[in-house]
């Protein structure tokens, strides 16, 4: 099994300043993350997303009523999180074509009401 919770983070790549250089290097971690483990026959696969990949506006209740993909990411956050949401769509390819096990775990809002 492998989970995945690789990504590059840094001061300069939250705030916006180097989009290009986030959106490259992360999806690069995830394409070749999944990519290779599917060609080393991994049995169980798991990778997730981060806050900074939440819309800056949610339709209400979204984060925990399976909307929480909707929208783009706040503006300083859209190359890394667009690039940790390509993995979900990876891993949904994947498991069409190649039967490949592999999850994305979306972290929600447990406790009630989301106050994004």
């Amino acid at each position: 099994m492998i989970i995945n919770a690789a990504a590059k983070m840094a001061v300069l790549v939250i705030t916006g300043r180097i989009p290009e250089k986030c959106i490259y290097d992360n999806a690069a971690i995830c394409l070749n993350v999944i990519e290779q483990a599917r060609k080393a026959n991994v049995k169980k696969f798991c990778s997730g997303r981060h806050g900074l990949c939440y819309p800056k506006t949610p339709p209400q209740y979204s984060v925990y009523r399976g909307r929480s993909l909707e929208g783009y990411p706040e503006k300083t956050n859209g190359p890394y999180g667009l690039a940790k949401k390509m993995a979900l769509v990876q891993l949904q390819a994947y498991r069409q074509e190649y039967g490949f096990n592999g999850i994305y775990l979306l972290p929600t809002n447990l406790y009630g009401r989301a106050t994004i």
